[in-house]
């Protein structure tokens, strides 16, 4: 609740200062900062309330699927994979391939794997 009632005091100050910041070019850089900063804040927030549930620290089942779409759709879907894939390794999440069906062409039809913390 502290750190709500931070940011809300943050957009405050930063409402005043944006009044000035009409005269005066250092305010204006300084309101872009400080702008800058809330949002990466409150993007924080938002992820951290999506994922912040009773059993979202809990290991993951993905599947991906290509759906319609033909050769596009099936690429489009590996790519999505290796993207989670690369982004679960960074998090520090241990992810083992349980199903993967090739694409005709390009790409993958689906693939399932299991993610969980290392």
């Amino acid at each position: 609740l502290e750190v709500y009632r931070g940011l809300n005091k943050e957009i405050s100050e930063v409402g005043e200062l944006f009044e000035l910041a009409s005269e005066d070019s250092d305010i204006a850089d300084e309101v872009d900062t400080q702008l800058q900063s809330i949002e990466v804040q409150l993007k924080a927030l938002e992820l951290e309330r999506m994922l912040g549930g009773e059993f979202d620290g809990n290991d993951a089942l993905v599947t991906i699927n290509s759906g319609a779409g033909g050769t596009e759709s099936q690429d489009w879907a590996q790519m999505v994979m290796r993207m989670v894939l690369r982004w679960a390794e960074r998090k520090g999440y241990k992810c083992e391939l349980l199903d993967s069906l090739a694409g005709e062409e390009a790409g993958i039809k689906s693939s399932t794997f299991f993610g969980a913390r290392s």
